[in-house]
């Protein structure tokens, strides 16, 4: 019977979507959000959300230079036109030269939330609302950092989140995005009825992923080791036994065939499960950005060094993970 249920949950890549409604529904419970909506990864969430603000051919989104492609070619494959705004010391958005790129063909703000490190919300808010522009944030390296006691991803009109490999939880590749606006939900919600699952075959590569390099490092690190480790990655994305985080395609600016679809339900299950870790992940990554204040600062200029000083939550602050209510 579970193998049955387990041969369901793969073939069948929506299976009773029971994985995924459990993880909208606990993301919503603990942003306070009214609404929630999973997909495959975070490019897909941000896609949805593009969509939805009718973002077309001809606009300007307005967003920070330092990021990556997955933040951009979204906005290219709509026709629109990324506007790239320099940062400030903590490698967010600069509201100054943000004022500066506001255009007449302006409609949107992409604030990102770098390494954890929330933006400058409130003074970005008030030049998004004097402009009339859609705010959106790209919470895919915050989830759980606070601005004075509010959850990044719910100051803007939407925000979207990550569940990549090297990001708060990981799935390897999945993403929600959010919004507290009926109408823009409404709008995803005919979005991603459009959509469709990704193939076995894909989802396969992101079940394989975890097992493989936890395999790889188990082994006792040396130089030889790595060496192999990253030849046996080489083949392993040769042969499609893997999928890199970053298809070839999106480094010509252009997005991937395996984009926007929804969340499977083993990839659901996967980050529902790395949901309920979440705090131990808090715990260790509050150690690492006290490990880089107090000993790296003493060498190099650090960027965050000043306003870690004065707010000590702001590395991937997880604070309130620790709630049963949560798990």
């Amino acid at each position: 019977m579970i193998c049955g249920w387990l041969l369901d949950c793969f073939f069948s890549p929506g299976f009773g979507r029971r994985g995924s409604v459990n993880l909208e529904e606990k993301f919503k419970l603990y942003l306070g959000t009214e609404n929630a909506f999973s997909f495959n990864s975070g490019r897909s969430a941000l896609m949805a959300i593009l969509d939805s603000l009718d973002i077309k051919e001809g606009d300007e989104v307005l967003l920070q230079a330092f990021t990556c492609n997955s933040a951009v070619n979204p906005i290219l494959e709509r026709g629109a036109k990324p506007v790239f705004v320099d940062i400030d010391d903590t490698l967010n958005l600069d509201p100054v030269d943000l004022q500066r790129k506001i255009t007449s063909k302006s409609k949107a703000v992409m604030i990102q939330h770098t390494f954890g490190w929330p933006a400058q919300i409130e003074e970005i808010q008030n030049i998004t609302k004097k402009q009339n522009l859609y705010l959106i944030e790209d919470a895919a390296h915050s989830l759980g950092a606070k601005y004075k006691g509010k959850f990044c991803g719910t100051f803007g009109d939407a925000a979207f989140f990550s569940f990549g490999r090297d990001k708060i939880i990981s799935s390897v590749f999945g993403g929600m995005a959010v919004t507290t606006n009926y109408a823009i939900a409404q709008k995803i919600v005919r979005f991603r009825e459009k959509l469709d699952y990704p193939s076995a075959c894909w989802i396969s590569q992101q079940l394989v992923h975890p097992v493989l390099m936890k395999m790889q490092s188990g082994a006792n690190f040396s130089l030889s080791v790595l060496f192999l480790g990253k030849m046996l990655l080489g083949i392993f994305h040769k042969l499609w036994i893997l999928s890199k985080a970053v298809y070839k395609e999106e480094k010509r600016g252009e997005v991937s065939s395996h984009f926007p679809k929804l969340m499977p339900t083993a990839l659901a299950l996967l980050a529902e499960n790395q949901f309920k870790k979440a705090g131990k992940v808090q715990r260790t990554s509050q150690r690492v950005s006290s490990v880089l204040s107090e000993r790296v600062n003493k060498r190099f200029l650090f960027a965050f060094s000043q306003n870690y000083r004065k707010n000590k939550s702001g590395f991937y602050a997880l604070s309130d993970f620790n709630s049963r209510k949560y798990r």
